[in-house]
């Protein structure tokens, strides 16, 4: 890619997904970004984001979690550690305005267990990532601070996998050492000015 700040942007990003890992249904705030990977199709988008996670926590990895099925949402926010929001493109404004802004946010979720009487609150473990073959995708403005949005300038090599080993060690040493995973004001507002590019526009503004 040719965002200058996708390195940087990424890097807290994935600190921030192990450390959602670790979460309690007492913290105060959940991972509220989701980087999402926009190009051509067939440049190796799902294919890297299931990457990340190794072998032994593929259980951990969903690519078909529908939104619009808020119960089902709330429930794999606590039993999966990464939803892909694979084909992006495909939710609906009124989802992403509303019920997706809200539940990027939750440091925990409250839901019923199957058989189960009462509501009960649950750590949430996931994080959201997402990909898309359409540039305009964003549909709320204000809710462009949720998105790290990036454009593939080439296919993604695949060809290796990560060393997950060092990756995660380098990780939680990053977080013991408390590095920041949440963004800044200044980056916040790097991002607003970089997913611009992606919003969709109105009627009036075309």
């Amino acid at each position: 890619t040719r965002n200058p700040h996708w390195t940087e942007w990424f890097y807290t990003w994935f600190l921030a997904m192990v450390r959602q890992w670790q979460s309690t249904i007492y913290d105060r705030y959940g991972n509220q970004v989701a980087p999402l990977l926009i190009s051509k199709q067939g440049w190796n988008k799902s294919t890297f984001i299931q990457s990340l996670l190794p072998v032994e926590l593929q259980w951990g990895y969903t690519n078909q979690l529908d939104v619009s099925e808020k119960k089902s949402t709330l429930q794999a926010m606590s039993q999966f550690l990464l939803i892909n929001l694979d084909e992006f493109n495909q939710i609906s404004p009124k989802l992403q305005q509303g019920f997706l802004k809200n539940v990027i946010t939750l440091p925990s979720v409250k839901v019923k267990r199957p058989y189960g009487k009462h509501i009960e609150p649950f750590p949430r473990l996931a994080s959201f990532i997402g990909a898309t073959n359409q540039t305009d995708v964003l549909t709320d403005p204000s809710g462009g601070r949720r998105f790290l949005g990036v454009e593939l300038s080439g296919p993604i090599d695949v060809s290796r996998h990560p060393n997950h080993v060092q990756l995660f060690a380098q990780a939680l040493q990053a977080l013991d050492k408390r590095e920041p995973y949440f963004f800044s004001e200044e980056q916040t507002q790097e991002i607003l000015e970089q997913n611009r590019q992606f919003q969709q526009l109105t009627p009036a503004e075309h």
